[in-house]
């Protein structure tokens, strides 16, 4: 008898190549998928685990929702606890709970959030590195908000992905997008220099479609392109790149919400 659950995880994703199991690397996915084989007492190709979308490498989630296949019938607080014991530090189970083998956690989605953390002032910290992406120039932050203005809305997003995984339409709605400054504080430690987050949600994303529309937004904010590049590029009537694909380490998976 198979058993479903609805997993929320979180993760710091620097030592893992994203989300998704593949050859090159560790993935967040192969090793929750040897974990959840240990406690099940069962080979890791039996797992079965779907999560709400795919990270890259170097990507965080602070709530990546997944669906796990079991033939082990566990009560769901025994396997967050059971899973919190054997996983790396680097990822922990926020939540778990039993669900219907029909949940799918991409289709029953109704929107995805991600941030984006950046600075353009060099850290006097070393522990900040691997979470807040250095940007290389001072923004006009009044730019940035009249672009996230254009971002918001219906477009085809086709100038804003890389290629990699198939779509069935590159048509997506940005709801709300905004920046505001973030205070930095890592424990004890509080730094001075000026931190700020993105934030997107939105009804999907393409691969990479962020870290592209950052790295636009990076290039309105300094003056290397206007704002009718960006509107341009937002109608999709021809190829045009207008940013770099910005570092991965400031981009979080930030929620998934469900009906």
């Amino acid at each position: 008898m198979q058993n479903y659950y609805k997993i929320t995880c979180s993760y710091q994703g620097t030592n893992y190549w994203g989300w998704q199991i593949q050859d090159n690397g560790p993935t967040v996915q192969g090793h929750i998928n040897n974990v959840l084989a240990k406690i099940s007492k069962c080979n890791p190709e039996d797992i079965k685990t779907l999560a709400s979308g795919r990270t890259d490498r170097g990507v965080h989630a602070l709530a990546q929702v997944f669906r796990a296949t079991l033939a082990l019938e566990i009560e769901a607080l025994s396997l967050k606890k059971a899973m919190n014991s054997l996983l790396n530090n680097d990822i922990r189970i926020v939540h778990v709970e039993p669900c219907e083998s029909d949940f799918h956690p991409i289709r029953d989605s109704i929107s995805k959030k991600y941030v984006y953390l950046f600075s353009w002032e060099s850290s006097e910290l070393p522990f900040d590195q691997p979470f807040i992406a250095p940007c290389p120039k001072v923004l006009d932050l009044e730019k940035i908000k009249k672009a996230l203005k254009l971002i918001e809305g219906t477009h085809d997003f086709s100038n804003f992905r890389t290629l990699g995984t198939d779509v069935k339409t590159t048509i997506k709605t940005i709801y709300k997008a905004e920046i505001q400054e973030a205070e930095q504080t890592l424990g004890p430690f509080r730094s001075k220099r000026p931190v700020y987050q993105l934030s997107f949600e939105g009804d999907g994303f393409l691969k990479q479609m962020v870290r592209l529309l950052v790295g636009a937004i990076w290039n309105i904010g300094s003056g290397k392109i206007e704002l009718v590049d960006l509107e341009k590029a937002l109608k999709a009537e021809s190829e045009v790149r207008i940013g770099a694909v910005a570092p991965a380490c400031g981009l979080y998976l930030h929620s998934v919400k469900y009906p």
